[in-house]
This record gives C-alpha cells, structure tokens and sequence, in this order.
C-alpha cells in the first residue's frame, strides 16, 4: 500500500483510520458501513476528514458519500445503527435520534427514545430498539425479568401521556429479518416514500 501511511496500535503495524473506514465502507453493506461511519464520527473523526482522505484517491466516492449523507453519531450503538440503516433503506422518513421526553419519577433524568418520528398530522411515533438481553437472558431470575417488563411498561406509560401516540418495540431478530422490521414500521402508520432509497450497495 503505496499511498497511505501505516499506524502503529499496540505495536502491530495498521492502516491509518480513515483507510480502515473507508475500505470497510467499500466491502461491506450499507448497514455495517452505517454502524462504522456513525461510530467514528462519535469518536472523534469528521465527516471533512473523511471527505479530505478521499478526496485525493483514485476511487468510487459514492459508496462513502450515500453513508455520509444520511449518518448520525447519535446512534448510541451497533444495533441501533443497523436498525436506522434499515430503516433509510426501506424508504421510512428519517428518524429522530436520542430525543428527550419528561420522566416524571426523576426529572433530573429525562428519557430518551431511540428514533421518534413526528407526521404531518400530529402523530409521534416512537421506536425503541431493545436487543436481546432484556427480555431473553437465561441467567436472569424471574423476579429480574419482571423487574424489566414492569419498568418496560411504566416508560411507556409515561411517553404516551406525553402525546406519543405509538410505540414500537424492536430486538436484534428484526434486524436480522428486516422484513419483520418493515412490518411493524408499517403498522405503525411511520411515513414512508412511495419507493426505497436508491443506495450504491
């Protein structure tokens, strides 16, 4: 590799940061290129520094161009990247990331949602993106799991009583299965565009 600088981590010789990036966005899907971009620019590197890397490349910038334009450091982790580029792909509006709604037990620690949509008729719709662990970890006590529903449920509670009109659930088997995914986006009434995004993947 002639045009790029080696780093060295942990004393192994590696291929500078925004290489690493941009060569996993020209391998990967759009959705693991989506968790990498947003988990960088959370990190510390920009959208310009990417941007400058590629400009002086002999390569095809669509690809890092399509992630950028719609990549949100928001995204907390892996699986709610997977989930909004999911989501981006199917044609939904785009989401909202990590807004802040009243928790009425602790002001001083507000809830935040993963993805909110606000519609033209005044509907907000929340998705939550839930994993797996919560609900399905054999090592818990049953009393733990029904800690979680109970503390599950009086969230919800609390975000519909803030005008949310509609919440939605999601774990890692939907993004696994996005059709599962699309489905409850579509029952929930979140806008979408008449056709999916035309993506470079």
């Amino acid at each position: 590799m002639r045009d790029d600088e080696p780093v060295i981590v942990n004393g192994v010789r590696a291929t500078s940061l925004p290489r690493t990036v941009v060569d996993a966005v020209m391998l990967g899907t759009f959705e693991s290129s989506m968790e990498i971009i947003n988990h960088v620019l959370a990190h510390g590197l920009t959208e310009s520094e990417l941007r400058a890397y590629c400009a002086g490349r002999r390569m095809e910038h669509a690809r890092i161009e399509s992630v950028l334009t719609y990549a949100n450091p928001l995204a907390e982790n892996g699986g709610e990247s997977l989930v909004y580029a999911t989501t981006i792909r199917a044609g939904f509006a785009i989401p909202e990331l990590q807004c802040e709604f009243e928790n009425f037990g602790h002001p001083d620690y507000p809830l935040r949602v993963d993805f909110l949509w606000r519609t033209d008729d005044g509907r907000m719709i929340v998705l939550e993106y839930d994993g797996l662990r919560k609900y399905q970890d054999l090592t818990m006590t049953r009393h733990a799991l029904q800690e979680n529903i109970t503390r599950q449920a009086s969230r919800d509670q609390m975000l519909l009583a803030q005008h949310v009109t509609k919440i939605v659930h999601c774990f890692a088997e939907d993004v696994y299965q996005p059709e599962r995914l699309i489905a409850k986006l579509d029952q929930a009434g979140v806008p979408r565009l008449p056709q999916p995004r035309v993506l470079p993947f």
